[in-house]
């Protein structure tokens, strides 16, 4: 039986059958509407000053189910191009601060709305613990809108390790855009786009990008002020630290010795450079499609035998009801 593996982000959603090395696709998170408030097909309208867009996940938490549904309608009826969702299972990579009751909404939009026949959800920083071969370890997810920190000791998460960063994509950007708002252009006002494109341009190049002629002004952007490295040094960096060190004095070397960095902001290697050198006594784990690791997690797991005895199914679901078997969710 087919097994659609799917992680909804905030900015991203990755998805693909646990057949498939990596995801089928990645695919922005966004709904585009006309300016008359009539939804048109997703993506329909990208750029155009004629609509508007809904973000469905906000900090990782879903906002608006409606325009998720949305979203999820263009990524099963037409990407994977599901003909009968009663021979396929679901398995949902979930936000680690997620709550109950959207677990819930979850499995009720699987069974009710599509008619998948199993379904079963995991938390995608564990996943991606378990993608590195390890069940012990720090996972900082670094996403577009909000960080994660999270130590797993034998596979059960360290309650007050727990810690969440205002280090990520969306709030360098705006942290970009305040600091250069005024000082470039002739006092004309960046938008929050070009804030993510000089944002990205530095993590992609790091220290190097002073020497290139991307920016007319080199020694603005060297500044450590408006650069992202010096809100990562004492954000990011400070809140690992932070983190291990709210764990038991037995747990902490082990949790410096196996620091998985996976998100959004993974790809960037001078970021993981950054990291490292922040870090010293640390050692972050090598790993390839760090921003994909917690969907290659989720593939491994599902790929399982024993695995089978996991899932929930649409029989069992609609014999005993979402409240009871929400207790079997991972």
């Amino acid at each position: 039986m087919d097994t659609i593996v799917i992680d909804i982000g905030s900015y991203y959603i990755k998805y693909g059958y646990n057949t498939h090395e990596s995801p089928f696709l990645i695919r922005n998170n966004i709904c585009y509407y006309p300016k008359n408030n009539q939804y048109q097909n997703y993506e329909i309208g990208y750029g155009n000053s004629n609509t508007k867009c809904s973000h469905p996940v906000e900090n990782g938490v879903v906002k608006n189910w409606e325009d998720l549904e949305k979203v999820l309608d263009r990524i099963f009826y037409y990407d994977l191009n599901i003909q009968d969702f009663s021979t396929v299972n679901l398995f949902n990579l979930v936000a680690p601060h997620e709550s109950l009751q959207t677990k819930k909404r979850f499995m009720k939009l699987a069974f009710e709305t599509y008619g998948f026949n199993s379904y079963q959800s995991m938390s995608k920083v564990y996943s991606s613990l378990l993608a590195t071969g390890r069940t012990t370890g720090l996972v900082v997810d670094i996403g577009h809108s909000i960080t994660t920190i999270n130590p797993i000791y034998e596979g059960f998460v360290v309650m007050e390790g727990n810690m969440f960063s205002g280090a990520c994509g969306n709030h360098i950007s705006k942290y970009l855009k305040i600091k250069l708002d005024g000082e470039l252009n002739n006092n004309k006002k960046l938008n929050i786009e070009t804030s993510h494109f000089i944002k990205d341009r530095i993590l992609e190049f790091g220290d190097k990008l002073k020497y290139n002629n991307l920016f007319l002004n080199d020694e603005l952007i060297s500044n450590e002020m408006i650069n992202p490295y010096y809100y990562l040094d004492y954000g990011l960096i400070h809140d690992i630290h932070k983190s291990i060190k709210s764990v038991g004095i037995d747990l902490r070397k082990v949790m410096y010795e196996n620091i998985i960095v996976t998100g959004y902001g993974s790809k960037s290697e001078a970021l993981i450079k950054k990291i490292k050198d922040g870090i010293p006594q640390g050692k972050i784990v090598d790993v390839n499609n760090r921003e994909i690791l917690g969907w290659i997690g989720g593939k491994i797991i599902t790929n399982i035998p024993s695995f089978k005895y996991k899932w929930i199914t649409k029989e069992e679901y609609a014999k005993v009801g979402v409240d009871s078997v929400v207790l079997k969710m991972l």
